[in-house]
């Protein structure tokens, strides 16, 4: 009986890639779940463009929010390591400043028109906002 261990990759690029090559693997056992390959051992080139690639993909792909700033910091590092200038990421104010967006638009689509805000369009503003800083709240681990 063959003793040797079976090791899992996918094809990238033409090329078997183990999950040590991505920048996240979502289970180790199922390729599918490995996303953005960022090392193609001696081939250089490809390596470039493959983390350039990771760069500029990195916002669409679907990676749980928990990863994701040790995914970025991964990626940020071999462009470092390359001479490839990214600048730091701050994963922390990423969905706060995109609900507050949110409020303030509603907001001032309320406040511009005030004879058509009734309480209830302004309870129901109010309740949305309550509802996205809980879900925040929940994605940060603070509820």
């Amino acid at each position: 009986m063959d003793k040797r261990k079976y090791v899992k990759t996918k094809r990238v690029d033409g090329v078997d890639l183990s999950a040590s090559a991505f920048a996240f693997v979502g289970d180790a056992e199922d390729p599918s779940t490995w996303k953005l390959p960022i090392c193609f051992r001696a081939d250089e080139r490809r390596t470039r463009n493959h983390i350039k690639n990771a760069l500029a993909r990195f916002d669409a792909v679907k990676i749980p929010a928990t990863a994701r700033p040790g995914v970025w910091s991964l990626i940020r590092g071999a462009c470092i390591a390359l001479g490839i200038d990214v600048p730091h990421k701050d994963f922390a104010t990423e969905p706060i400043e995109k609900a507050q967006a949110k409020v303030e638009a509603k907001a001032q689509e309320l406040s511009e028109d005030k004879s058509a805000a009734t309480e209830a369009e302004i309870a129901e503003a109010i309740a949305a906002a309550d509802l996205l800083s809980e879900k925040l709240l929940r994605k940060l681990g603070m509820e």
